[in-house]
């Protein structure tokens, strides 16, 4: 399949916010590691702030908006700035731990732009109920059911005009992604996620991972545990002042489980997390905070 792209086809979507700048030198800095050659435009959803890349490869385009402004608010608002027809969504926390298979978002772009029905593609095991596309066997159509995430937070390239039919300006990351899955859910629309098998044995198109299994990203506002580890790996010297790390994943699983014995069994700051992790992982670690709940009778 031909995947010739042009500006106007894909755009590259960092959504932030100012109080995650500390994050911003690290991300960019494994994309000039891994995707130096990008050729799609990359812009950065913030308040106030901007980025500078250092290096001679690609720019940092800021969307800034009011802080007052909620999150969906200036999802949308960033969304309506970009003038090209597909966006690849990431987070900033989506740390690259090798090369981008852009020959395939080349492809996957090009399968959406045939395809009109056709809302998401998302580059990351987020549901398992389904059936595997024909035309695309790496990824499965996703059925309308709970509780297959429709709509969510992870590494997705997405039509815009559709993801800005399912924002609600005044949610929060967390009810964007629930609210969001249960509009999706009465659409007309096609929602695809990567094949949990495919992933494994072929790897990711955007090669990241997320969560307390494998210490990379932040959680609750916290540097996971792996973070320096990469970092230093790489040569990048980021700032760990600004926020706290998180000592191992024994001690996301107690707190976790003494925000669940509190009467909060998925907190917000954890929230959409949890639903971008593989679905594997994520359901032992539910496991573990139940039998550990259950033991304290």
């Amino acid at each position: 399949m031909s995947n010739s792209l042009n500006d106007m086809d894909l755009s590259i979507l960092v959504n932030s916010c100012d109080k995650y700048d500390d994050l911003w030198y690290p991300f960019f800095e494994l994309m000039n590691i891994y995707w130096s050659d990008v050729k799609y435009p990359i812009y950065l959803n913030t308040e106030t702030k901007s980025y500078e890349n250092k290096h001679d490869t690609f720019q940092v385009n800021a969307i800034n908006y009011p802080q007052k402004a909620t999150w969906s608010q200036r999802l949308l608002h960033a969304l309506k700035s970009i003038p090209s027809e597909f966006v690849l969504f990431l987070m900033d926390d989506y740390f690259l731990l090798n090369k981008v298979n852009e020959e395939e978002i080349g492809d996957i772009v090009n399968w959406m732009k045939q395809d009109r029905n056709i809302a998401n593609v998302v580059l990351y095991p987020v549901g398992s109920l389904g059936k595997v596309s024909e035309k695309n066997p790496r990824y499965i159509l996703l059925d309308k059911v709970y509780p297959n995430l429709l709509v969510c937070c992870t590494a997705a390239i997405w039509r815009k005009e559709i993801l800005e039919k399912l924002i609600r300006q005044s949610e929060s990351p967390w009810e964007y992604e629930e609210n969001g899955s249960l509009r999706a859910y009465k659409s007309r629309w096609d929602f695809y996620s990567l094949e949990p098998d495919m992933a494994r044995e072929k790897g990711l198109v955007y090669p990241f991972r997320l969560g307390p299994v494998h210490g990379i990203g932040v959680l609750g506002g916290k540097w996971n545990f792996n973070n320096k580890k990469l970092f230093e790996e790489h040569g990048i010297k980021a700032d760990f002042s600004k926020r706290e790390t998180w000592k191992d994943f024994e001690e996301i699983e107690k707190t976790m489980a003494e925000m669940a014995n509190n009467g909060d069994p998925e907190p917000s700051g954890f929230r959409v997390f949890l639903h971008t992790i593989t679905p594997d992982p994520f359901i032992r670690l539910i496991r573990r905070v139940k039998s550990r709940l259950q033991a304290k009778g």
